[in-house]
């Protein structure tokens, strides 16, 4: 689990490489990280929470089929 708000307006994060073993992404972990370019989600993850990539303006983003709850 990656809490909420943990990388919130990180403006030079570009990339990040996330542990195989993540479930659920906070909400607004990644917000206003206007560099942030590319991430892979793992298999894994199952919930992405609200405004977790807002104002991610860069961003290429693929979200897997094991996610059932984005809120």
């Amino acid at each position: 689990i990656i809490d909420g708000c943990v990388f919130f307006g990180c403006y030079k994060l570009k990339n990040i490489n996330l542990s195989k073993a993540l479930i659920k992404l906070g909400e607004q972990c990644f917000s206003d990280c206007r560099s942030l370019n590319m991430i892979v989600l793992p298999d894994k993850t199952e919930e992405i929470k609200s405004y977790c990539f807002s104002n991610c303006e860069n961003l290429n983003l693929t979200i897997p089929n094991s996610v059932h709850r984005i809120r």
